[in-house]
């Protein structure tokens, strides 16, 4: 009888819980169906409609409601949903019957809101089973992809091939192999016979020959240059359509694959770079880029006049394993300017030329590490005496190698209002990189994944392969939240972390605290998306640190966790309620943003680092 009652009671509260969704999701639909709404309302409403539907997937009433939406909002009140197109597409096939119909005619009517944008997403999911044949292959097309996915979404390609936007579906397609199969065309051979100099396409197979088949498509329907569609909010109706592409590439410096630099131009009469990138999974970088975009929108409702904002570039994933990049212009990595590998001389070198050389600050770090080593043979040492003789090591390093960051403003600035212009921009975005990139958790700050503007002074960060605090996971863990070492802290002049970069920290991370639904519920749909690797496995972890920012060896991954996707995300609650761990009670703004920086700048943390 109790079991019965307790049986009874369980279904009375499922039921309501069950008639509130409907509720709310009634609500949020009559929004998008509105007139009044402005386009902020409808993408927090989409965002939110969305959460709670991929949450839900199995009411019925719910895919109801939604599908009175797909068939009744006008196109431009769709567009509210470009933002999620991603999350939206991945989830095909994975529910049942209702879910799937409602989901597939919301992809189509997108398909004539944003139609470049959500027919590049299906051709990626559609390319799902073009994996490069290697190690951990068919795993990583098994957990990753699955068959029926890549059906499904081949299916709404082939329909929306015949429909009125078959002409750029097919352009489109078009392109997206070549550019596909240039991204995994192997380069060994012709290194070493090209080295820097451009590469004509005509080395490889006639399909991967970009600049044919952009020349090709201008007799039929030329697509557009998919790197400059615009932010995730926007249609990618004006984006400029492809004219042309240069006759020859060139490889990068770095990188175990050596990604492909081409140039396309476009109708507007400008080049533009992109990288063309294969044997690794960028759709985890597409995700966070996302994430900022999302971030931005929320910084930008306060109209500073010296706004906060985390520089952004396109990223196009059309396969597991190749996308493309846009290149992002006028930059260089922080690293290159300071410590370059193939110049004679950088910063440090130039200005400071009786310091230590870099190479002679790493042989003394590493020595402590054998010297741990070898003891450690012998006998047990105490973990303390170990760190201590890091700590004595590293702030003997730091004595005779001194920061030099701040020259590069002097450099590329040509007066003095220039170069307050820039420092200040320089600021601002360290400060704003550096609270989003504690919330994200965000990790593998090494100096190559740092790059700096030398037309505005802003950061720019790239590879995001480790983030939601998957750092705390590797071999060597991640201590710090950010990085914000001496030559991060040099360029910010005489006032370093005290003056604009802790009012900037401050006012972003207030934004983010204050806005807490609005980012939280954007995240929740990322705990819905199949395709984003939540966990490092430690060999994933182990691989990571000897083989540097390649994700090409992490193939055969587990399939994704929800649990741990929980876990992510609600640590990044925590953080965005003022939580810096789990031992502390709840900060105010200006106290955590002070224990951030104590945290980044404690030598103990950073001499920690090194190995």
């Amino acid at each position: 009888r109790e079991c019965k009652m307790d049986s009874d009671q369980l279904d009375a509260l499922t039921g309501r819980t069950e008639a509130a969704l409907v509720e709310s999701i009634e609500a949020l639909c009559g929004v998008l169906m509105g007139e009044g709404a402005c386009d902020d309302l409808a993408r927090r409403a989409a965002s939110t409609l969305v959460s709670l539907w991929l949450g839900n997937p199995d009411v019925d009433a719910s895919n109801e409601q939604l599908m009175k939406v797909v068939r009744k909002a006008p196109l431009s009140r769709l567009l509210a949903f470009a933002p999620l197109l991603y999350q939206l597409s991945s989830r095909l096939a994975s529910h049942g019957n209702n879910f799937q119909k409602t989901l597939e005619a919301l992809l189509l009517q997108l398909a004539k809101a944003a139609p470049a944008k959500t027919i590049l997403q299906l051709i990626a999911l559609a390319n799902g089973s073009r994996v490069d044949a290697g190690k951990g292959s068919t795993a990583f097309a098994k957990n990753v992809e699955g068959s029926e996915r890549v059906r499904v979404a081949r299916k709404l390609l082939d329909g929306l091939l015949r429909s009125e936007q078959g002409a750029v579906a097919n352009s489109l397609d078009l392109l997206a192999q070549c550019y596909v199969d240039l991204a995994m065309a192997d380069t060994k051979k012709i290194q070493q016979t090209y080295q820097t100099n451009p590469i004509p396409f005509s080395v490889f197979k006639a399909n991967c020959a970009l600049d044919t088949v952009a020349k090709k498509l201008q007799r039929s329907e030329p697509p557009p240059v998919i790197t400059a569609l615009g932010s995730s909010t926007s249609s990618g109706s004006d984006a400029p359509s492809l004219s042309s592409v240069v006759q020859t590439f060139k490889l990068t410096d770095s990188g175990i694959h050596r990604p492909k630099i081409v140039s396309c131009v476009g109708s507007d009469g400008l080049k533009r770079r992109q990288l063309v990138k294969g044997n690794d999974d960028v759709r985890q970088d597409a995700v966070m880029q996302q994430v900022f975009d999302a971030v931005n929108n929320l910084l930008e409702r306060k109209r500073r006049p010296h706004g906060l904002r985390v520089r952004t570039y396109a990223i196009v994933p059309l396969a597991p394993q190749a996308g493309v990049i846009e290149w992002v212009e006028h930059t260089l990595p922080f690293g290159m300017y300071l410590v370059p590998r193939n110049e004679p001389k950088g910063a440090h070198e130039r200005y400071f030329p009786e310091d230590l050389k870099h190479t002679q600050c790493r042989q003394r770090l590493d020595a402590i590490k054998h010297t741990s080593q070898s003891a450690s043979s012998t006998q047990r040492k105490p973990v303390n005496t170990t760190q201590a003789r890091k700590r004595k090591a590293f702030d003997e390093v730091c004595s005779r190698f001194r920061p030099a960051f701040r020259f590069f403003f002097l450099e590329t600035c040509a007066d003095a209002k220039t170069w307050l212009r820039h420092r200040d921009a320089y600021t601002r975005s360290v400060a704003a990189n550096a609270m989003v990139g504690h919330v994200l958790g965000i990790g593998d700050r090494h100096v190559q994944n740092i790059l700096i503007d030398s037309k505005t002074g802003e950061q720019v960060h790239i590879d995001f392969g480790i983030a939601f605090d998957q750092g705390k996971t590797l071999t060597m863990p991640e201590v710090i939240p950010f990085r914000l070492s001496r030559d991060v802290i040099d360029g910010m002049g005489c006032a370093g972390t005290r003056g604009a970069f802790f009012s900037s920290s401050v006012d972003c991370m207030s934004e983010l605290r204050q806005n807490y639904q609005a980012l939280t519920t954007i995240l929740d749909v990322l705990i819905h998306d199949p395709l984003y690797r939540w966990m490092l496995t430690p060999g994933d972890a182990s691989r990571f640190q000897r083989e540097g920012d390649s994700q090409a060896d992490r193939e055969s991954a587990a399939p994704p966790d929800n649990q741990a996707a929980e876990r992510a995300l609600f640590r990044v609650k925590q953080k965005l309620q003022g939580y810096s761990d789990t031992t502390h009670d709840a900060l105010s703004v200006e106290g955590q943003v002070t224990h951030l920086i104590a945290e980044a700048t404690d030598r103990d943390n950073l001499c920690v680092l090194f190995p």
